[in-house]
């Protein structure tokens, strides 16, 4: 009973998770591979996740192409580098079990075609929900080891949340601050 209202909050999860919402999907696979269901796991993941994504394809790629500002949001190095490896680039972000990977959405404004885009997408998140499916059966019968890696798969939104921020916050431009004493001083 309770292997199976987890696989309803894991189709759930994957649906909406699919989209820009952060929810715990990574953990949840995790979990749910303590249960000896790896097949039946890996298989509502993967339908919630081809639906939500059809879903989100369907109600976005319109208004996105319609509105042309959302390009100008992009960075330059992201267009060029998905214009040029686009599959792989949307390939290994969905293999790579993290909580944030952007190049779909960055896919689906640049028009990326959607069946490549779903192909990709689709064979990535086998890849990713086999691995947290099979590493959460292995670490079962380790309690301890099992909960550690379950509360560090549930920290990792935060610490990357936190690293991106980091990352983008521009610095004090220190040549402009030292330049203008001097400029005062001549005028």
């Amino acid at each position: 009973m309770e292997y199976t209202i987890g696989l309803g909050v894991l189709f759930l999860l994957t649906f909406f998770g699919i989209g820009p919402f952060p929810l715990p999907v990574t953990a949840t696979l995790f979990w749910l591979g303590q249960y000896g269901h790896p097949g039946w796991t890996i298989a509502t993941a993967l339908l919630g996740t081809f639906s939500g994504w059809v879903t989100l394809h369907r109600a976005l790629k319109p208004y996105l192409l319609k509105n042309t500002r959302w390009q100008c949001l992009i960075p330059s190095g992201y267009k060029r580098y998905l214009l040029e490896q686009a599959g792989w680039a949307i390939f290994l972000t969905n293999a790579i079990p993290l909580p944030w990977e952007p190049v779909r959405f960055l896919a689906l404004i640049n028009g990326y075609p959607g069946g490549r885009l779903l192909t990709a997408l689709m064979l990535g998140r086998v890849i990713r929900y086999c691995l947290l499916v099979f590493a959460g059966a292995l670490l079962a019968p380790y309690t301890g080891l099992f909960w550690t890696v379950l509360i560090a798969l549930l920290m990792m939104p935060l610490a990357m949340d936190a690293f991106i921020r980091r990352a983008t916050q521009s610095e004090p431009n220190s040549g402009e601050d030292a330049a203008r004493p001097e400029s005062r001083k001549q005028a």
